[in-house]
């Protein structure tokens, strides 16, 4: 018998509604679920093609145990009773940091998994957390820490009033938006431009979104340089509020010199966008009854993510476009996370291996992992819904030399030399639930062990757990603010 039922994606924290046609039991179809309260009908391709989960011929549907003639299947009780003592002895022998956690997306942006990982692995003792995460967005929560005074107070832009947003290495019609939800995200902008407004794209690639305002193309990964001399030319053709700039934040002479040496026409010659047009740029950012930069992935992950989110942020709160009215406005969500998570004290920033590199929303590097357990550092790796050798970078080679791996995933993972892979539940076998839309976002990682070559500022002075920001204005679109 077909029939739609309704559920909602679990890939990333956007959580977009999805249509299920289903058969018989089996997934024939899933559209975007037009009718969802916070979607709206967006979907990404990830989400449309989840079927090919539930129907890979990897599919976990038992646990399974690796033996010398390949994968055999074994019962529930078998699995957690070797597993279990595998992990109790190995504790036993080497503390409880040598065992790892590796999450992926699906288990990140899950609502009740945190609850019980966290809960086990500090009854193990272990602080020994990777993820997928740590390779897209911990830059952002890096920088919201030292500037706001938690990793989760998120600034997103009020698309709703602003009449001018500029979007850097971002294609929100295709994947969405990072860390807060913006429905028909093509049509918002476009009526940003019907109003009189601009949108701008700075990108190597003519991305789809670009056809809701303007595009430049950018040389790859030079994005820093282009954002440390719109800062410049801001500051020297006076588009600052320094009313704000002295009533909320310190910094400022620091983070002016570090830029100063940013022209346009020396940003020109690295990043191929004209000296002109970057001039104009600012010119019409300044003129704007409201404007915000935003960038995602696309930058994030570049060499410089840390240092490039830095600058937009200064230029969002220089600007006087921080918590502003038709600038980049601080939500709190359902309850504010950010003042939790600083109470609670286990998601800031730590500084506790060996090489250096700090821990970020509690975090280890995930391109750190191979040496870390070719280190000795990490003896066992349990693995949530993800398959770090194809997830994560590793600058010198496949993770090697591990004693025991135990998977929780819906799919088999051909390269990952567990012992052990049990089955997870995956959201196409839960319909007519409840999405819980009040989200943290997901942490990712640019660990940094080298000394910013930025200043400090601009920080908030007004950095306490639950505030680090300025005036409240306004909730905005469906913003997540923590």
């Amino acid at each position: 018998m077909r029939d739609t039922r309704y559920t909602f994606c679990r890939i990333c924290e956007a959580t977009c509604g999805l249509a299920v046609t289903v058969n018989d039991n089996r997934v024939e179809r899933i559209e975007p679920d037009r009718d969802h309260v916070v979607s709206q009908g967006f979907v990404c391709v990830k989400g449309t093609h989840f079927d090919a989960v539930q129907n890979s011929p990897d599919r976990i549907t038992e646990p399974l145990k690796r033996t010398a003639s390949g994968w055999q299947p074994i019962s529930w009780d078998q699995a957690m009773a070797e597993i279990g003592a595998k992990i109790r002895a190995l504790r036993a022998e080497r503390g409880g940091d040598s065992i790892a956690h590796f999450v992926g997306s699906p288990a990140g942006a899950n609502v009740l998994a945190p609850l019980f990982r966290n809960a086990f692995f500090k009854a193990l003792g272990s602080r020994r957390f990777y993820g997928t995460p740590t390779t897209d967005t911990t830059n952002k929560f890096r920088v919201n820490e030292d500037m706001y005074g938690s990793p989760f107070r998120l600034a997103f832009p009020d698309v709703n009033h602003c009449d001018f947003l500029m979007v850097i290495g971002a294609n929100p019609a295709v994947s969405g938006n990072t860390l807060y939800h913006l429905p028909r995200a093509k049509g918002r902008m476009r009526d940003i431009v019907k109003r009189g407004g601009r949108v701008v794209f700075i990108n190597p690639r003519r991305v789809e979104t670009a056809a809701a305002g303007e595009h430049y193309f950018i040389r790859p990964d030079t994005d820093v340089y282009f954002l440390a001399a719109f800062l410049n030319e801001l500051m020297q053709g006076g588009g600052v509020d320094m009313d704000r700039i002295d009533a909320y934040f310190t910094g400022y002479q620091a983070l002016r010199d570090s830029v100063s040496g940013w022209s346009a026409e020396r940003q020109a010659e690295v990043t191929g966008i004209a000296a002109d047009t970057l001039r104009e740029l600012v010119a019409a950012h300044r003129a704007a009854n409201g404007a915000a930069l935003y960038m995602a992935t696309g930058v994030n992950q570049g060499r410089h993510g840390t240092l490039c989110f830095w600058l937009l942020e200064a230029i969002n709160a220089v600007s006087g476009n921080l918590d502003a009215r038709g600038g980049t406005l601080m939500g709190e969500g359902l309850f504010d996370m950010a003042r939790e998570v600083n109470e609670a004290g286990d998601l800031l920033l730590a500084h506790e291996r060996k090489d250096g590199f700090p821990t970020v929303v509690g975090n280890h590097p995930s391109g750190m992992l191979a040496d870390d357990i070719l280190g000795g550092e990490v003896r066992a790796l349990i693995v949530e819904a993800s398959n770090p050798f194809l997830a994560c970078s590793n600058p010198d080679g496949t993770p090697g030399g591990i004693r025991e791996a135990a998977v929780v995933n819906t799919r088999r993972q051909r390269a990952l030399p567990a012992q052990d892979a049990v089955p997870g539940r995956h959201h196409a076998r839960h319909f007519r639930t409840i999405g819980f839309h009040c989200k943290a976002g997901r942490p990712g990682t640019e660990a940094q062990s080298q000394p910013n070559p930025l200043p400090r500022g601009v920080r908030t002075q007004q950095s306490a757990p639950g505030v680090g920001h300025a005036g409240k204005t306004g909730q905005g679109q469906q913003g997540q603010g923590g």
